[in-house]
């Protein structure tokens, strides 16, 4: 199977470590939620996947540390949001993004120390950068967004709310 029509939920089960198995798939034309997978150490079994043509949620895994696995995804159709990943050191692994459909929310975040230059490849954006952005705001480790200048000069800028 190289597509999946719907959305892919993958949440809460406290015992996977992995997403092997998944091989194969290349597009999610829904959107993609892996959510509070206590265990989950790596995101592989995904890499494959070019496209998601909804939201692509990873949130509340306390055990994943890179993104790796999503190496070769290329757009993220209605944004992407990275929270609550306590020991998510990195986000390697998304250097081949080149589009975002909606916003980027990376938050909750606390081992995340840099966004590295991997933002720097993403050409087509139509979402926004929430201000004082949530990339920064409750990622207690990160210690720089140097990268981020190519992004907010072509970006609606607004005041971020609390959710």
């Amino acid at each position: 199977m190289e597509a999946i029509e719907g959305q892919v939920l993958v949440v809460g089960n406290g015992a996977l470590k992995s997403l092997l198995g998944l091989e194969g798939i290349k597009c999610l034309k829904g959107g993609r939620a892996i959510e509070r997978n206590r265990a989950l150490q790596a995101l592989e079994g995904l890499h494959e996947v070019e496209s998601v043509g909804g939201k692509l949620a990873i949130v509340g895994n306390g055990s994943l540390v890179n993104l790796q696995g999503l190496r070769r995804l290329k757009i993220a159709g209605d944004g992407l949001l990275l929270a609550g990943n306590e020991a998510l050191g990195s986000v390697e692994g998304l250097d081949a993004l080149t589009h975002l459909g909606g916003d980027l929310i990376i938050r909750n975040n606390n081992a995340l120390k840099t966004l590295s230059e991997w933002c720097a490849g993403i050409c087509s954006w139509s979402g926004t950068v929430p201000w004082p952005t949530r990339l920064g705001w409750a990622n207690s480790g990160l210690l720089e967004a140097i990268y981020l200048s190519n992004l907010t000069k072509n970006c609606r800028v607004y005041r971020a709310w609390q959710r």
